[in-house]
C-alpha cells in the first residue's frame, strides 16, 4: 500500500493528511484557539470526590475540572502489561486496567508521622532516615518504593541553614515533597471505594485538596472536561517511559515470541531499577543502539519534568507533549510510509533534526514542497477534505448518507437515490446502497475522527442474510481504523450500533463554533411563532398602557414577513389593537429576536411586557 503523510501549515492552522493509494484516509487539524491537551502531564489538586460516579475532579489549571475515574488511579498493569510474552504496549492510554487489591495511592511521601523537620534532617544520619522509611507498613506505597528509597543511599545532604529545605536529589525531593496527603484530622472523611470484578471492593487513597500528578488521556468534548490518569507514560518512537512502574512490557503486535524476548532482554540492560517501560511495535527488528538512543531522549524529558516538579505549585503544567505534527512523525512515520511532505520550511527543519537523532534512516523520505499551488490541491485531496465538513455525503449510485450529532451520539442516515424499480428489485437496491453506504461511513468515521456511540440507520432489508453481510463487511472495513471499534449486529429496525474510541474532539467540533442564534439546536423558531410572540407582547402592553405608539425593531427577514401582502400582518395588528407600530429594520438582531422601544422615552421596554 502506497502511504504518504502530507503536512500543511498556514497562519492559523496545521493540517495533516494521511493518504493511502492517493486517497485521503485520515485527517488531523490543529488550530490555536483549541489547544491540544492529550499527553500533557500536570500537577493537579483534587477538587472533589464523587463516590456515586466512582470518580474525582482534578484542578489542573483549565477552565473545567479534569475527570479522573477510580479505575485510572494508580491501578495494576498486570493484565495489559505483564512481564510475560503476551504484553501489549502500544496503548499509552490504559484507561480501563483493573486495580490491585488493597490501598491504591499516588503517595510518594511516607506516612505523615515520618515527616522530619529541616533542622532534624541536617543532624540525622541518611541511612537512619532511609531505614525508618523502609520500616513503615507497605500499604499505601507504590510498587518500587523500596528500590526508589534505596537509591537515596547514593546521595548525601548538603549543609544548609536550619530554615531552608535540604538539598536532596531530584528523586529524593519528589519522594519527600510531591504527593503528600493532607493532614489527617480526627473527623477526616473515609476513603472512597471502588468495586471491581477482579479484586472486589478496594479503597482509593484520594482526599480533597491532595496534590497529585496526572496525564491527559482524552480531550474534552461537548460540555465534558478532559479525562486524566495517574498512570504516567512518556512516549518515544520505540519505547514508552513509565516513571512510576517497574515492568518491562512488549507490544502484542510484534508477533514473534523470540523477537519480544530479544527486545525485553535489551531493555533490561539500560532501564534502571524503579522505572518501567513499554516497547512499542515500531521497535521490531531495531538494534540495541537505536533503542538506547530513544531511551536517552525519554530520560532527558523525564529529567526536565523532575526539574519542573521541584518548582511547581498545583495546578501547573509539568510536561507538554509534542505538537500535532511532531506526534504524528513520532507515532505514525514508519517504514511503510513512502514519504512525508511539508510545505513549511520551519517544520521540515524541525523534523529533520528530530529524525537525525531518533531515526536517521528515515530522513531520505522527508521532502519540502515549494510549489505555487497549495499542497493539498497539488495532491488532489482538498475536495475530499472539504467533504468532511459537509452534513451530506453522496454515494456512487446516487444515494447519500447524512451525518448528524446529538449530545449523546452520532447518527448516520442512509438514503437511496430515486428509483422506479419494482418491489422485487427493492431488496437488491437496498443491499447495494447499504453496501456503498457502509464503506463511505467507515471512511468518514476515520476522517472526521468521530468517537463514542454511532448509530447507522440502513435502508430496510427483508433478508437476514443481507443484514449479516452488511454487518460482517462493516467489521472488515473498520479493521483499518487505528481507533478501537466495536460493531454490533443489525437490529430488526435496520440499525447498526458502533462504539469508537474517543481521544480528541471530532473534526466538526474543532472547526466549528456553536451557532449564536440557535445555540447548537440546529433550528430556530419559525417566523409565524415569532409573530405570535409579538402579538402577545402588544396585547399585554395595551392591557396596561394607554400609549398609542411604539417602535418595533426586527431582523430583515422578519420585517419582510410582517409587511408582505396587500394587507400586511403588521397592518392587521395595528387595526386589531388600535396601536401605531413604527417598524425599524435592524440586521444586528438575530432572526428570532425583536425589540420594542417607547416612543416617549426612547428606552427598551421589551422585558417589561414579557411573561
Amino acid at each position: 500500500m502506497k502511504k504518504e503523510i502530507l503536512i500543511s501549515s498556514t497562519l492559523n492552522e496545521t493540517r495533516i493528511a494521511i493518504t493511502e493509494h492517493g486517497e485521503l484516509a485520515e485527517l488531523f487539524v490543529e488550530v490555536p484557539e483549541k489547544e491540544r491537551y492529550v499527553g500533557n502531564v500536570y500537577m493537579g489538586r483534587v477538587e472533589k470526590i464523587i463516590q456515586g460516579m466512582n470518580a474525582a475532579f482534578i484542578d489542573i489549571g483549565l477552565n473545567q475540572g479534569a475527570f479522573l475515574h477510580f479505575s485510572d488511579v494508580d491501578s495494576s498493569l498486570e493484565e495489559s502489561f505483564s512481564t510475560d510474552d503476551e504484553d501489549d504496549g502500544d496503548d499509552i492510554v490504559r484507561s480501563k486496567s483493573k486495580p490491585d487489591k488493597g490501598l491504591i495511592t499516588m503517595n510518594f511521601a511516607p506516612p505523615q508521622q515520618t515527616h522530619i523537620p529541616a533542622s532534624d534532617i541536617i543532624e540525622a544520619d541518611v541511612n537512619e532516615m532511609i531505614a525508618e522509611l523502609l520500616n513503615q507498613p507497605t500499604i499505601g506505597k507504590p510498587r518500587g518504593f523500596k528500590a526508589f528509597i534505596a537509591s537515596l543511599k547514593q546521595h548525601t545532604f548538603a549543609p544548609i541553614q536550619v530554615d531552608e529545605k535540604p538539598a536532596l536529589s531530584d528523586a529524593a525531593a519528589i519522594a519527600l515533597r510531591l504527593k503528600k496527603m493532607p493532614e489527617k484530622q480526627g473527623n477526616a472523611k473515609p476513603l472512597p471505594t471502588f468495586s471491581t470484578k477482579r479484586s472486589g471492593t478496594i479503597s482509593i487513597n484520594l482526599q480533597p485538596k491532595q496534590t497529585i500528578i496526572v496525564q491527559v488521556v482524552r480531550e474534552g468534548y461537548s460540555s465534558k472536561g478532559v479525562r486524566v490518569t495517574t498512570k504516567i507514560g512518556l512516549p518515544g518512537r520505540y519505547m514508552v517511559l513509565l516513571p512510576f512502574e517497574q515492568l518491562i512490557g512488549v507490544s502484542k503486535k510484534i508477533p514473534s515470541i523470540k523477537e519480544r524476548k530479544r527486545l525485553r532482554s535489551i531493555a533490561k540492560t539500560f532501564v534502571p531499577d524503579g522505572i518501567g517501560c513499554i516497547i512499542r511495535t515500531a521497535a521490531e527488528d531495531r538494534t540495541e543502539v537505536e533503542l538506547q538512543r530513544d531511551w536517552a531522549l525519554l530520560m532527558e524529558q523525564w529529567k526536565e519534568m523532575e526539574a519542573n516538579v521541584m518548582k511547581a505549585k498545583a495546578p501547573s503544567l509539568l510536561y507538554k507533549d509534542k505538537s500535532l505534527a511532531g506526534s504524528v512523525i513520532r507515532d505514525l512515520f514508519s517504514e511503510d510510509v513512502q514519504r512525508v511532505v511539508f510545505d513549511s520550511m520551519h517544520q521540515h527543519k524541525e523534523t529533520m533534526n528530530y529524525l537525525g537523532i531518533a531515526d536517521p534512516d528515515l530522513q531520505s523520505k522527508v521532502a519540502l514542497y515549494e510549489g505555487r499551488k497549495p499542497l493539498f490541491d497539488y495532491f488532489g485531496i482538498e475536495k475530499s477534505i472539504r467533504e468532511t465538513y459537509e452534513r451530506t455525503v453522496r454515494l456512487p449510485s446516487g444515494g447519500s448518507i447524512v451525518i448528524d450529532q446529538t449530545e449523546a451520539l452520532h447518527v448516520i442516515d442512509v438514503n437511496s437515490g430515486r428509483s422506479s424499480a419494482g418491489e422485487a428489485e427493492q431488496e437488491k437496491i437496498a443491499f447495494k446502497t447499504n453496501m456503498e453506504a457502509l464503506k463511505v461511513a467507515a471512511r468518514q468515521l476515520r476522517l472526521r475522527d468521530i468517537g463514542g456511540m454511532i448509530i447507522i440507520d440502513f435502508i430496510d432489508m427483508q433478508l437476514e442474510e443481507n443484514r449479516k453481510k452488511i454487518y460482517n463487511e462493516m467489521k472488515r472495513e473498520l479493521l483499518r481504523d487505528r481507533a478501537k471499534t466495536v460493531v454490533y449486529p443489525i437490529t430488526q429496525l435496520g440499525l447498526l450500533q458502533i462504539t469508537r474510541q474517543r481521544i480528541r474532539q471530532a473534526i466538526s467540533e474543532r472547526l466549528s463554533d456553536t451557532c449564536p442564534t440557535c445555540e447548537g439546536a440546529g433550528r430556530i423558531p419559525s417566523r409565524s411563532l415569532i409573530f405570535q410572540e409579538i402579538e402577545h407582547w402588544i396585547r399585554l402592553f395595551r392591557g396596561q398602557q394607554l400609549d398609542f405608539g411604539i417602535d418595533l425593531h426586527v431582523h430583515p427577514d422578519m420585517a419582510a414577513y410582517l409587511t408582505k401582502g396587500p394587507i400586511s400582518r403588521l397592518s392587521k395588528l395595528m387595526i386589531r389593537y388600535l396601536i401605531r407600530v413604527h417598524l425599524t429594520i435592524d440586521d444586528r438582531l438575530a432572526p428570532d429576536d425583536f425589540r420594542f422601544y417607547s416612543m416617549k422615552t426612547f428606552t427598551d421596554i421589551t422585558a417589561d411586557y414579557l411573561l
